[in-house]
C-alpha cells in the first residue's frame, strides 16, 4: 500500500498467511497497529498472529503508534515513529531512536530484510477529501486471498 501526502487512521489486520508492504511519502501520517488478531464474522479466531509487514517512512511522513506494533521490516528515521509510550518492534527487537511525542527531534533509523511470501490484502475504507490532502479511516484485514485496494 502506498500512501502519497494523505492522512491514515486505524488499524491494519494483517493476517499470519498474508503480507503488507506500506510506503509512507510525501508528509503522510499513519496514526494507528498492525495488528494479527482477526476473528470472522461468527466469532472465531482466523489469525492470531502478524504476517509479514514492511513499512517504509520517508523522511517527511510520521508513523502515530496507538498500540505495541510487530513488524518484519522497517525502513526510514526512527524519529519519525511516534511511541505514544507504546514500542515498535522490528523483527522482535524494539526500534530505538523513536520520538516519545511529536514534539521530539531524536535522529535514527533502522533497516532489516524484507519477508516475501504469498500475498493478500483486502481492507474496508472511508475517505474525506480536504483541499491540500486526503484523509483515510482505515480497517484494513488482510487475510485468506481476496485482494482489495484503497484509493484516495
Amino acid at each position: 500500500m502506498k500512501a502519497i501526502g494523505q492522512t491514515l487512521e486505524g488499524t491494519m489486520l494483517v493476517g499470519s498467511d498474508s503480507t503488507l508492504t506500506l510506503n509512507l511519502t510525501d508528509s503522510s501520517t499513519f496514526t494507528g497497529t498492525i495488528n494479527g488478531k482477526i476473528t470472522n464474522a461468527d466469532g472465531d479466531t482466523v489469525s492470531s498472529s502478524v504476517g509479514d509487514v514492511s513499512v517504509t517512512l520517508d523522511s517527511t511522513s510520521k508513523w502515530n503508534l496507538t498500540a505495541d506494533t510487530y513488524i518484519e521490516s522497517f525502513s526510514g528515521t526512527a524519529s519519525n515513529v511516534i511511541s505514544n509510550g507504546y514500542t515498535l518492534y522490528v523483527d522482535g527487537t524494539a526500534l530505538s531512536g523513536t520520538s516519545s511525542s511529536s514534539s521530539s527531534s531524536d535522529s535514527g533509523s533502522s533497516s532489516s530484510s524484507e519477508s516475501s511470501s504469498s500475498s493478500s490484502e483486502s481492507s474496508s475504507s472511508s475517505s474525506e477529501s480536504s483541499s491540500s490532502s486526503s484523509e483515510l479511516d482505515l480497517d484494513i484485514r488482510l487475510c485468506f486471498g481476496t485482494r482489495f485496494f484503497v484509493k484516495s
